[in-house]
């Protein structure tokens, strides 16, 4: 009896292997798990195991690389072999998903990888600045991908305007255009001109009782941490009128803690306008005009102006069709039943001796009432004792 168990696998060992496996007859389980196995591999594995005769009763070869095609010739293979299978795990692989998907998904994770290495260094170089938009870019498209939101605002009339611009007028330009994927949506702009509304709203009511404290002769500064009482109303819309008072403990109102006592109370109703106060000894939240227009516009996403501005144009063209292209088969989730059918086909054929089957992970979805897969589903639970 043998066994074959190996860990860091991939296509090119499995190919070799294969070939040896045509001299063997005593094999009886194949363990490749969390290795990286694709189709190529799988392919010659099927082939040799349905040439050879094999008294093969486990195959387990979860968390590869396999996709429909790879799973359907090895099960294929089993069957032509004639092996007398008894275990067959192919949990945690793309079975459902077409080889030309996951050959896409695999060669965009190595790409990751390899931006993740070069963007991650202690002191920044141009190159680890390239890769990192590149990064943000391919952040910012799947997740506007996965939204069904546009890519961007911008047309092409407006990047090749752009590009025709002097390096040292790109990053105003830029600036204007809102970045690489323009203007945010209307609702984002409202929602940060609404905290810009009310940010001013608060800067006006911690000046006016500033202006008081100052009347009272008491000098007011703003927290810069509050406390968790003081956090717990603001989150209510309870007592958030006014920075809290680090001159005194115990939160004691100004105008009981005037030396001129129960006087304080006219001069709050006589208490001058903001303007009138004196600003050197008074900090309060409030926004310049300046501060407030720049809070109601949102920042833009990543890469930033100034970073685009540093970008060569060959480079901007780069990311101007990451940007820009179309939404490739896999993002429009190919499905393919392949798989699934083989695995039904050898349940179904008489004398099997399967006995333990474990497709966890693999993308299994239903169908509607059109035949349609129902997609979006994935069987994550333990495996299936038959």
């Amino acid at each position: 009896m043998a066994q074959l168990r190996v860990d860091f696998f991939a296509d090119p060992e499995l190919i070799i292997l294969s070939e040896v496996l045509l001299l063997n007859t005593a094999l009886h389980a194949i363990e490749l798990r969390k290795n990286k196995v694709g189709d190529d591999g799988v392919e010659a594995l099927a082939r040799a195991v349905g040439r050879g005769n094999l008294p093969i009763k486990t195959v387990h070869l979860e968390s590869n690389q396999l996709s429909s095609m790879g799973a359907t010739l090895l099960v294929r293979g089993l069957m032509e072999g004639g092996c007398p299978l008894e275990e067959l795990v192919i949990a945690d692989n793309a079975i459902t998903v077409s080889a030309e998907a996951v050959r896409r998904r695999k060669a965009d994770e190595e790409r990751e990888a390899e931006l993740r290495k070069l963007a991650a260094v202690s002191r920044a170089t141009p190159a680890s600045e390239w890769a990192r938009a590149q990064l943000h870019v391919r952040a910012v498209v799947a997740d506007r991908t996965r939204q069904g939101a546009p890519r961007t605002a911008l047309s092409q009339a407006d990047f090749a305007a752009l590009l025709a611009l002097p390096k040292e007028l790109r990053e105003d330009r830029w600036e204007q255009l809102g970045g690489l994927y323009g203007p945010p949506p209307p609702a984002e702009t409202a929602a940060a001109a609404a905290a810009a509304s009310a940010a001013a709203a608060r800067g006006a009511r911690g000046a006016e009782n500033a202006a008081v404290a100052a009347e009272l002769g008491f000098e007011l500064v703003a927290s810069p941490v509050p406390n968790a009482a003081e956090r717990a109303l603001r989150e209510l819309g309870v007592g958030a009128a006014s920075p809290p008072s680090e001159g005194r403990p115990g939160g004691v109102p100004a105008a009981a803690r005037s030396p001129r006592g129960m006087h304080g109370a006219a001069a709050h109703r006589n208490a001058p306008s903001p303007s009138a106060v004196p600003s050197q000894h008074t900090a309060v939240s409030g926004l310049t005009p300046m501060a407030e227009a720049h809070a109601r516009a949102p920042e833009p996403l990543l890469p930033s102006p100034k970073q685009l501005a540093r970008l060569a144009p060959d480079q901007l063209q780069l990311l101007w069709a990451m940007v820009t292209a179309a939404p490739s088969p896999e993002e429009q989730a190919v499905y393919r039943t392949d798989a699934v059918q083989a695995v039904c086909t050898l349940l179904g054929t008489a004398g099997n001796t399967l006995s333990y089957l474990e497709l966890s992970s693999v993308g299994l979805c239903g169908v509607d009432g059109a035949d349609m897969p129902l997609l979006g589903c994935t069987y994550t639970g333990e495996a299936v004792a038959l």
